[in-house]
C-alpha cells in the first residue's frame, strides 16, 4: 500500500478489520450477538448495523418493537430544547411505550441521554450519528441504573425514520448471524475517522460486546480472560503456551 492508502486505512472503521484466521475462529467464543436495528416503517424497511450501548439493558430474546419518536423536535416543560442531557420532565407521556431518536451530542454521552429517556417511559432509545461517517460512540456510563436497550445507529436511518414520523415503527434487536464488533466475518479494528496515535489501528473497535481486553480503554473486563489476544498472537506468528488449549490464569491477585 502507498502512505495515502495507509492513511485512508488507519480512518476507515467499520472497514479495517483483522483478517487472522484464529481471532476469527474464536470470535463466537467471546463476542455477544451484534445488536441491530430493523426499520419496520417507513418504507423502505431493513436491517441495519447498530452499537450496543456501554450501558444499556440487555436486548430481549424477541427484541423491542415500538413507534418512534423524534426527541429532538421536543421542549421540555420549561421551553428548552430537548438533547437528553437534562431531566426533560414532559407534563404529558409524548415518549411513553415509546422507542425514541435523538441524536448524539458532546453535552453529554449517551447513558445520559437514555436515563433521561427511560424515566419518561421510553422503551428503547436509538442515538443518531450526526457526522455520517458511521456509527455514534456510545460507550460511557452513568451512576444511575439503565432499564431500557439503547444502541447507536447510523446518521442515514434516523434520517429514514424522520422522514415520516407519524408512521415510523422499529425493532431494537440481536442478530441471529452476527457478532458485536465483527464485519463480514471479521474482528473490526479501531479506526476512528479522526487518527487517535497510539490508539488506531493498534486496538480491537470499540464497538465489541463484551469488552475485550485490546480495546483502546479499558472497560469492564474479566482479567483472567485474555479474550482474543492470545489469538491475535497466534496470528502474528507468536508460540502461544496455554496448557491444554483453554486460558485459565493470566493475572493473579491484586489485577482482579
Amino acid at each position: 500500500m502507498t502512505n495515502p492508502e495507509r492513511l485512508a486505512s488507519s480512518l476507515n472503521e467499520p472497514d479495517l478489520v483483522w483478517t487472522g484466521a484464529k481471532a476469527t475462529e474464536d470470535r463466537g467464543l467471546h463476542l455477544n450477538p451484534a445488536p441491530e436495528l430493523a426499520i419496520n416503517a417507513p418504507a423502505p424497511a431493513g436491517t441495519f448495523e447498530a452499537a450496543l450501548g456501554q450501558q444499556s439493558a440487555a436486548i430481549p430474546g424477541g427484541g423491542v418493537t415500538a413507534s418512534v419518536v423524534d426527541g429532538n423536535t421536543f421542549s421540555d416543560t420549561n421551553s428548552n430544547p430537548v438533547n437528553g442531557c437534562n431531566q426533560i420532565s414532559f407534563t404529558g407521556a409524548a415518549f411513553s411505550g415509546k422507542i425514541v431518536v435523538l441524536d448524539s451530542t458532546e453535552d453529554c454521552s449517551a447513558a445520559v441521554q437514555v436515563f433521561f429517556t427511560q424515566l419518561e417511559g421510553a422503551v428503547g432509545l436509538l442515538v443518531a450519528d450526526t457526522t455520517g461517517s458511521g456509527l455514534p460512540d456510545v460507550s460511557g456510563g452513568f451512576g444511575n441504573p439503565i432499564t431500557i436497550p439503547y444502541i447507536g445507529i447510523q446518521k442515514s436511518e434516523a434520517e429514514q425514520l424522520r422522514t415520516d414520523i407519524g408512521i415510523a415503527n422499529a425493532t431494537i434487536q440481536n442478530s441471529a448471524t452476527k457478532y458485536a464488533g465483527e464485519n463480514q466475518g471479521k474482528l473490526k479494528m479501531y479506526a476512528p475517522p479522526g487518527l487517535e496515535p497510539g490508539s488506531s489501528v493498534s486496538h480491537w473497535t470499540k464497538s465489541a460486546t463484551p469488552d475485550l481486553l485490546m480495546e483502546p480503554a479499558v472497560g469492564t473486563l474479566d482479567f483472567e480472560d485474555v479474550d482474543l489476544t492470545a489469538a491475535a498472537f497466534r496470528d502474528i506468528g507468536w508460540s502461544v503456551n496455554i496448557p491444554g488449549g483453554v486460558v485459565e490464569v493470566i493475572f493473579e491477585d491484586g489485577f482482579e
